[in-house]
């Protein structure tokens, strides 16, 4: 589980569109800084659409869809270049690459055509311009077609040369991918419009068999996300704890959320002059179709005997035995109309084409859009991979073997602009969940807001976490009585490295000029020019050492096996690798005698508040 687990549907989909040999694989390859895509000089290597998730800032989570070549050739090239097409129907944002080394042709014209029908933002990238001679954007413009374009096709605003093979231009073709986001899908608003700032919003997340381990699914994120960009506070709880929870808050909520299967408890403990309603209710209303939904739920009065109802899935989950759409909600529906019905279920890409058997659609929320041939064992093989997990993997706690039930945290989640959009990175979610599981309750709010949401709590909190980038203003707004830490360290103590993380922090006072430190990434997010780990972090560095220090940056696998040139290595949290992944990165510094501590570890340590952060911690020295 890392960065990458936001569902599909709520990425931006990017479809990379062009010819054979175009480079729509070594562009991917270029965008994401890794070797995701086959490449190859033979025309037609990607024969299938092939997706690929990454972050692109500001855009955050995005799929990058890799197509086949527009020119495909014989029956089988046909149906390639149908697929292509298709591809358009879950496009956001189309790239269409072109050789640099040739004009545009009809089949580049005639999908530029297709996308400008459907009203999908595009950029055109004129690809392997380190074999030619380089020309500007508009003398681009003018070279490129030996079809003629009609006006207004191509401007200086969606076209870019670029080179796959020396990366020239690939900044500049990200930040240009970003800004073809329609103004719209970025102002859209889950509950924020509904509130103002210092406003508090609980949440209630029931745990149960069926949640996902070890985080939050995709529209609780969002909507924690979406009440801290309105400057509000998130209170999460479970149902079992709500009424204590709202019995201890300091000001009355302005609104409470619940998970739909808890609805009737929630209701029942919730005071009637607090504003209830459903994270279900909300994503209808944010995907625009609230009113059809609710229209749709009253035809369950008019079904009969023997009417057919399609329940439909977008997510292929494994499903359990109290599953919710194949189990629960037929029971419901059945209970309620007291008629006999038949179901029918689909999941994934199965929704059917004729909806005409049906008498109503029950469709799951939507927040994502591999069976064998015959699909024979397969609920039992993956029952059989769930029981591989080691048992102490499914036993370790982030925070919660330190609370009690019905402790209060706090979460200190900064927004900037390197923030993903719209969602929360996975430590917060992980974090959430696992103060929910020990029975305990988050309060979730900026750091800009957290002296008022601290003096607005009607308990002392437990313990407040911290973003690591805030730790400063955040060491000065909590008082001394409560314990502080932040997400680095608890996920260095999770993944079993912290101790060697500390140790490495104090090797910043033995650095002399010329040491060479490494810092690297797990991820290949889109860097922007306030980056955490190439621009912050050297620059805090530099300053609090006083030296003159050459920094060196890897992502994604590129963790070197030789670590013999470097004084220090400076990691992330290492939130989109293993545990395994990360021991093995330490174990090799460790057999290289290289001293590795991560970003937050060394924040904390620069600030001076590393012995503060470690008091949790006593067996910590």
């Amino acid at each position: 589980m890392g960065l990458n687990t936001t569902p599909s549907a709520e990425r931006i989909h990017i479809g990379i569109f062009g010819k054979r040999n175009a480079g729509k694989s070594s562009l991917i390859n270029a965008i994401t800084g890794q070797s995701l895509a086959i490449v190859s000089d033979i025309a037609g290597t990607t024969t299938d659409p092939v997706l690929k998730a990454m972050e692109l800032l500001p855009l955050g989570p995005v799929v990058m869809i890799d197509t086949p070549g527009l020119d495909d050739e014989g029956e089988l090239g046909q149906l390639r270049i149908q697929k292509s097409y298709q591809i358009l129907n879950k496009t956001d944002i189309a790239v269409l690459v072109t050789d640099a080394s040739s004009p545009m042709t009809a089949e580049d014209i005639a999908i530029l055509g297709r996308i400008r029908e459907k009203g999908i933002p595009y950029v055109v990238a004129r690809n392997k311009i380190d074999t030619i001679e380089t020309l500007s954007s508009s003398e681009f413009i003018k070279a490129i077609a030996d079809t003629p374009i009609p006006d207004g096709w191509l401007t200086e605003q969606n076209c870019i040369s670029v080179s796959a093979a020396t990366g020239k231009n690939i900044y500049e073709l990200k930040e240009m991918i970003a800004k073809q986001v329609p103004a719209e899908n970025m102002t859209l608003k889950i509950v924020g419009d509904l509130l103002k700032p210092n406003d508090v919003v609980v949440l209630v997340v029931p745990i149960d068999s069926a949640a996902p381990k070890g985080r939050l699914i995709l529209p609780q994120q969002q909507t924690i996300r979406d009440i801290l960009e309105a400057g509000a506070v998130s209170v999460v709880t479970r149902e079992t704890e709500l009424k204590e929870t709202l019995a201890s808050l300091g000001k009355k909520p302005r609104m409470v959320i619940t998970d739909s299967q808890a609805f009737k408890q929630v209701s029942a403990d919730t005071p009637e002059n607090i504003h209830l309603t459903s994270f279900s209710i909300l994503f209808a209303r944010y995907k625009g179709n609230l009113e059809s939904n609710v229209q749709g739920a009253r035809m369950l009065e008019r079904l009969k005997d023997g009417d057919k109802i399609l329940v439909s899935e977008g997510c292929t989950h494994h499903r359990q035995c109290e599953d919710i759409g194949t189990v629960k909600l037929p029971r419901w529906i059945r209970n309620y109309t007291g008629k006999e019905l038949e179901f029918v279920f689909t999941s994934g890409t199965e929704f059917p084409a004729d909806l005409s058997p049906y008498a109503l659609i029950v469709h799951c929320g939507g927040c994502i859009s591999v069976s064998a041939a015959t699909g024979k064992n397969i609920y039992e093989l993956k029952e059989m991979i769930a029981k591989q997990v080691p048992a102490e993997n499914m036993t370790l706690k982030i925070v919660g073997d330190l609370l009690k039930p019905n402790d209060v945290v706090v979460l200190v989640v900064p927004i900037d602009s390197a923030a993903p959009k719209g969602r929360l990175i996975l430590p917060q979610q992980q974090t959430i969940r696992d103060i929910l599981e020990a029975g305990a309750v988050s309060v979730v709010t900026r750091e800009t807001e957290l002296k008022e949401t601290l003096a607005s709590l009607g308990k002392k909190p437990r313990m407040v976490i911290t973003d690591s980038q805030a730790f400063k203003q955040v060491s000065a707004d909590t008082p001394e009585n409560i314990h502080l830490t932040s997400f680095s360290i608890l996920f260095a103590r999770y993944k079993g490295n912290l101790e060697s993380n500390v140790q490495g922090a104090r090797m910043l006072e033995r650095l002399k000029d010329g040491d060479k430190i490494l810092v690297s990434e797990g991820c290949t997010h889109h860097r922007q020019c306030e980056d955490i780990g190439t621009v912050k972090l050297p620059r805090w560095i530099r300053n609090y050492t006083g030296k003159e220090l050459e920094f060196v940056f890897t992502s994604g696998t590129e963790f070197p096996a030789d670590l013999s040139p470097y004084a220090l290595i400076v990691h992330c949290g290492g939130c989109t690798l293993s545990e395994r992944e990360m021991k093995y990165r330490l174990k090799c510094a460790e057999d290289q005698q290289i001293p590795m501590t991560n970003y937050g570890i060394a924040i904390a340590y620069m600030n001076g508040i590393l012995d503060r952060s470690l008091e949790p911690f006593p067996d910590i020295v």
